[in-house]
């Protein structure tokens, strides 16, 4: 056996323990996983509406922009809030199911 046959065998090993691994992590406490999920899409959503109101804030101080304008604004900011409205809703859904499965809240 060769050093090239020994790393493989190595590598094999090392791949197949970290995949095992992985998803016993997972398995274990899924909650957490699905709770970084729905943390980066709120995160998402959360700027979409950052990114429409603070666009629209200005042309409130200065009244210099074309009324067509605010409406770009207006839909981001309210896109924002709507995800965030229906995330947190399909949040405490998956959080009932899971609950009420595992027996948690019942």
């Amino acid at each position: 056996m060769n050093n090239f046959e020994t790393l493989e065998k190595n590598v094999d090993a090392f791949n197949n323990a970290i995949g095992a691994g992985f998803w016993d992590v997972i398995l274990a406490d899924p909650m957490t996983y699905i709770g970084y999920i729905f943390a980066f899409v709120a995160a998402i959503a959360f700027l979409t509406f950052l990114r429409g109101f603070l666009s629209g804030v200005p042309s409130v101080f200065t009244m210099d922009w074309h009324e067509e304008h605010q409406e770009h604004y207006r839909v981001y900011a309210t896109w924002g809030v709507m995800m965030l409205v229906y995330l947190f809703i399909l949040w405490q859904i998956v959080r009932s199911i899971i609950g009420g499965l595992t027996g948690v809240f019942w």
